[in-house]
């Protein structure tokens, strides 16, 4: 990497001057990736960093020099202001885990404890690589009221760190977001846990303001390492521990992905399915046929019957039936898969009906469960000379995960019996038939008992026999025509919440009437049944459609 100071033109919009600034520093950075054809291709981007990259603190006297300049006219300023108010006890560092894991806990407007949150520019970087739909949400969090800022510390000459040769992108990611913990121009050789957030202290304590700065973290060990390097750090769990006597949801809507590592001294689970393959084995076994690669889909009266669509001799298209829930192996419905067929020796039928499932051992403990189990599936039936073994069907089992399709999904609870503890173990039953049971933990069991409510994975370890996941929000009483209507917009994806402002304003007024004066040039269809055909992701009616009936 190459450090060297530049100068450069800016224009003073106020004054239409041109000055020459100095405190820019230039490098580049460069990588070199893999091509579509197998070529090796070299990257090179030039950065610019700065030191005059403002906090986002209202009125920080370190940043905004010029008495009538806003944080509004910075080019660099992202999403709101952060809020000194006296209610603004302390400012928020969240980790790239607590972004992703715990979104449904960042959006919980009721929490006044959950805004002036500062979000370092590597962390929505990173967001936007793994999870795009998270990313959206995060994004809608920057540009609403609540006080989130982003930080661009990949632009700024102190908090930014350059790759070493010896390290991955990702790797670089990681100690990059570690390194724009504490910003202390004094100490701009240490790396990792020692670069952003004294930044902000300094500047808190230069407006005299007791606000405190605190890192959030997703796992005890990145909160352990954190503190150990003096910084006021705790976990997202900590955090909202104390609030949920007053806000009851957030408890719900914890994520219930267990990131912690198990300790050699701890007890071990009984292993109900097999380890996925790892995407390095995933890709070998594809690139010399061992494996296969396609996208699972179940068969939509029970999940534990799936079929998934292989390219087998002259590309032609070949189903390979998966059955029972070692074959099936946490995959879900949707996901791309990779899997390995079975020898024709395991090759049956679909099943002609399904086994009346009993599930009165659902709510047992994984861990008390010694073997994996075919449950709902009926068993083919070949009887020698009367099975006709050309009805036989490739079968196979899943050995790895190419991409999740996890969502929201929509469904009641099982009820359970009386609990003498806050929380109670349940299990969720979607309406989507295609998709297993879930396991949740919640604080609402007899509020949510008639309710339709949405859930969301979180997790599916190898010792769980159903995924883990958590509570999003109730729709109301099952049974009920709006409820049940929700559910059907939901599960089908069809957007269902109230408009914005922004779009409500571009409507007339509500006393706006059809008169001959306004419909001149228009066709009245009005007595037609007229549909719209819409692409995905339209942003306008391109289609209309109507069916006049002729019979």
């Amino acid at each position: 990497m190459i450090l060297a100071p530049v100068q450069y033109l800016a224009r003073d919009k106020k004054h239409s001057i041109e000055v020459i600034m100095s405190h820019v520093m230039w490098t580049y950075d460069a990588e070199n990736v893999a091509t579509k054809n197998g070529k090796v291709k070299r990257i090179v981007r030039e950065r610019y960093l700065r030191d005059d990259i403002a906090c986002g603190i209202t009125a920080c006297s370190l940043c905004c020099h010029d008495d009538d300049d806003s944080l509004e006219e910075q080019p660099h300023r992202h999403g709101n202001d952060l809020n000194l108010s006296p209610q603004a006890a302390q400012y928020l560092l969240l980790t790239v885990d607590v972004v992703l894991r715990q979104m449904d806990v960042l959006e919980y407007s009721s929490c006044t404890e959950l805004s002036n949150i500062i979000i370092l520019e590597t962390v929505a970087e990173q967001v936007k690589r793994k999870d795009m739909s998270i990313y959206r949400r995060l994004h809608a969090l920057i540009k609403s009221d609540r006080h989130f800022y982003v930080f661009a510390n990949e632009h700024h000459r102190d908090t930014y760190v350059a790759k070493t040769e010896t390290e991955s992108a990702v790797e670089r990611d990681v100690r990059a977001t570690c390194g724009a913990f504490q910003w202390c121009p004094s100490s701009r050789s240490l790396d990792s846990l020692l670069t952003c957030m004294s930044r902000y202290t300094s500047h808190l304590t230069t407006l005299g303001s007791k606000t405190a700065v605190t890192y959030i973290a997703n796992d005890t060990v990145d909160a352990e390492r954190a503190a150990a390097n003096g910084v006021q750090a705790t976990t997202i769990s900590s955090f909202v521990a104390p609030l949920v006597k007053a806000y009851p949801d957030l408890a719900d809507l914890m994520s219930n992905a267990s990131t912690a590592p198990v300790s050699e001294g701890s007890a071990k689970k009984t292993t109900l399915y097999a380890e996925h393959k790892s995407m390095s084995e995933v890709l070998a076994g594809i690139k010399n046929k061992r494996f296969f690669q396609g996208t699972l889909r179940c068969n939509r009266d029970h999940w534990l019957e799936c079929t998934v669509l292989i390219h087998g001799l002259n590309d032609a298209r070949v189903p390979v039936l998966i059955s029972g829930r070692e074959f099936i192996n946490r995959a879900m419905d949707g996901d791309v898969v990779a899997i390995e067929i079975l020898p024709k020796a395991q090759w049956r039928r679909p099943a002609d009906a399904f086994a009346v499932n009993n599930d009165k051992d659902d709510m047992e403990d994984s861990a008390r469960t010694t073997e994996p189990q075919h449950i709902g599936v009926a068993a083919p039936t070949l009887s020698g000379d009367v099975a006709d073994v050309s009805d036989l069907k490739p079968c196979g089992k899943v050995v790895g995960i190419v991409q999740r399709n996890w969502r929201r999904y929509c469904g009641s609870i099982e009820p359970v019996a009386a609990q003498t503890t806050a929380t109670t173990n349940v299990l969720f039953v979607p309406v989507d038939r295609k998709i297993p049971k879930i396991r949740m933990i919640t604080r609402q069991h007899d509020t949510l008992l008639d309710k339709r409510i949405v859930v969301a994975i979180d997790s599916w370890p190898v010792d769980s026999r159903f995924p883990l996941g958590h509570y999003v929000k109730t729709l109301g009483v099952i049974g009920d025509k709006e409820t049940e209507t929700q559910v059907l917009l939901l599960e089908h994806d069809i957007p269902c919440q109230q408009f914005s402002d922004k779009v409500l304003k571009c409507l007339p007024p509500a006393d706006w009437t059809i008169t001959p004066e306004n419909s001149k040039g228009r066709t009245d269809l009005r007595h037609l049944p007229v549909c719209s055909i819409d692409p995905p992701n339209c942003k306008g009616i391109y289609i209309y459609m109507h069916v006049i009936d002729t019979f």
